[in-house]
């Protein structure tokens, strides 16, 4: 079908990527739109899970 998923995307992506560097695929697009229920924006895609990742980065990088 057209929605291949996360698993689909990550295979696709992990052919541009060499084989020595470390490579994850996080699938945040569904969780990403705004919903009435959270009231997190005001509109379009909230970048949900963004702002903890960047976070943990920093603290262990």
């Amino acid at each position: 079908s057209r929605w291949g998923g996360a698993i689909t995307a990550a295979k696709f992506l992990e052919k541009f990527v060499d084989e020595k560097i470390p490579f994850a695929h996080l699938d945040i697009a569904g969780p990403s739109l705004h919903h009435k229920l959270t009231n997190y924006t005001d509109k379009y895609h909230t970048g949900y899970g963004v702002r903890l990742i960047f976070d943990y980065l920093s603290k262990i990088l």
